[in-house]
């Protein structure tokens, strides 16, 4: 695994017919704590001779597909690679119906 403009990248070889070898690329989401593949990157149109080669090549399109994802300033400026609204949960789906506690009742039902 290599890491390119902040993406943990994976390049796989995949067999093809005739002793040859496919190239797949793998993206990752830059939030190193977590293992989610962005985007799947498949090149059956070219067979390599070695596995190597094939490899290699899966890490080319991996970068060539970060080079060319459009940029959301917001996310940029922010550090983020996705809106906040995504990345993390609100305080109803974390702790079940607060709707109480939402609306200043006193009685938080043992959670605080």
């Amino acid at each position: 695994m290599s890491l390119y403009k902040g993406h943990p990248i994976y390049g796989v070889a995949v067999p093809a017919p005739e002793n040859r070898w496919h190239s797949r690329g793998l993206v990752f989401d830059r939030n190193l704590n977590q293992t989610i593949a962005i985007k799947r990157i498949e090149s059956t149109a070219r067979t390599f001779k070695t596995k190597k080669q094939a490899e290699k090549y899966g890490l080319e399109l991996c970068k060539a597909w970060v080079d060319t994802r459009p940029v959301d300033t917001h996310l940029l400026i922010h550090g983020l690679d996705r809106p906040p609204t995504r990345r993390y949960s609100s305080r109803t789906t974390v702790f079940g119906n607060v709707q109480g506690a939402a609306y200043g009742s006193t009685d938080h039902g043992g959670l605080f």
